[in-house]
């Protein structure tokens, strides 16, 4: 499955943790006020981003209550291995080991789970539809978990600025594509947020045969 992991985010992980040990060297020698703020402060920051994503429905997650209970023992742990310890690099690991734990099981996977369109492929595996117009957002990831044709619907006017072209963003787009003034497709999946602009722009009817939260499946009414 293609992945931009390997080509923007870890490369960036090697800088990275040299910068963050640095930082870490200075602030464990000062005072535990300083320190505190320091290590809880990007931990509280990381909270704060997880409510808010699950506040504003970027992501519904029934497991957000592990942060901050996470976040509680880590620092239970903290204060313990600096006691016995004497070493704040062992308590920052034990911390930082029972947070991201709790950040994974709470965010990232839920979040993976959301964007991805696993949904849509098993919605599409499920009605026998080997080959499918969509409307709106594309996902490659669906073809994937189908194995069926998806072919990305848009206006004539748009398809100039949708073809390939060479050193350019556009390249990207390998993609079938057909015109929704010559739509080929008597299925056709949409997005609820797409779902009235697609009905407004056609002259036929359109029946709903399967439905979840993030896919509308169309099937042209015959006549």
């Amino acid at each position: 499955m293609a992945t931009k992991y390997i080509t923007y985010t870890y490369p960036l992980l090697f800088p990275a943790s040299l910068l963050l040990g640095s930082m870490l060297a200075k602030y464990t020698d000062c005072v535990d006020g300083g320190y505190m703020i320091f290590v809880g402060g990007g931990f509280g920051l990381l909270l704060v981003g997880a409510w808010f994503a699950v506040s504003h429905q970027l992501i519904a997650s029934e497991l957000l209550f592990l942060l901050p209970l996470a976040l509680i023992i880590g620092v239970m742990l903290d204060y313990i291995l600096r006691l016995v310890t004497g070493e704040h690099a062992c308590s920052i690991a034990a911390m930082s080991l029972v947070f991201y734990i709790a950040l994974v099981f709470s965010i990232a996977i839920p979040f993976s789970e959301q964007r991805s369109a696993k949904n849509l492929g098993e919605m599409l595996t499920g009605n026998d539809v080997h080959e499918v117009g969509l409307y709106g957002k594309y996902p490659t990831s669906a073809v994937f978990y189908s194995n069926s044709k998806v072919v990305k619907l848009m206006h004539e006017r748009e398809v100039a600025g949708y073809i390939p072209k060479d050193f350019s963003w556009t390249s990207k787009n390998v993609m079938p594509y057909a015109t929704l003034e010559r739509n080929p497709y008597r299925i056709v999946v949409v997005t609820p947020s797409s779902y009235d602009r697609f009905i407004a722009q056609q002259n036929k009817k359109w029946q709903v045969i399967d439905s979840d939260s993030s896919w509308i499946m169309l099937r042209m009414q015959k006549g």
